[in-house]
């Protein structure tokens, strides 16, 4: 009988979850520009209406263009977030650590006896 270790799911910040609905968002993006050159495909061939499909896969383009522009922005917003985040909490490690390190050389010399003298 195996033992499986249980790890414990962290909540889902709000940079994460937002990441999450981008990256669902642009998987849609790509399924209309399929469908989109798929319609521009098929006016340019002939096999259907050249300019009423020409027409539809205008209009979804400029619709997703605006989409990914937006989705885009909002990424690399979260990207620029978490760096300042990571750099904020390097620095407070090593405030932290400059702290443990002072306090250990203190406490250290106030116990040593020939310090005393």
């Amino acid at each position: 009988m195996a033992i499986h270790n249980a790890t414990k799911l962290l909540p889902l910040t709000n940079q994460t979850k937002l990441t999450l609905t981008i990256t669902l968002t642009l998987t849609n993006i790509i399924t209309v520009i399929s469908e989109a050159t798929t319609k521009l495909s098929e006016a340019v061939h002939g096999t259907v209406n050249n300019l009423q499909c020409a027409k539809v896969a205008q209009a979804m383009l400029s619709a997703v263009s605006e989409k990914l522009n937006a989705s885009t922005k909002q990424l690399a917003d979260i990207r620029h977030e978490k760096k300042i985040d990571e750099k904020r909490r390097k620095l407070e490690w090593t405030a932290a650590d400059k702290k443990r390190t002072a306090g250990s050389v203190v406490s250290h010399t106030m116990s040593d006896p020939a310090a005393k003298k």
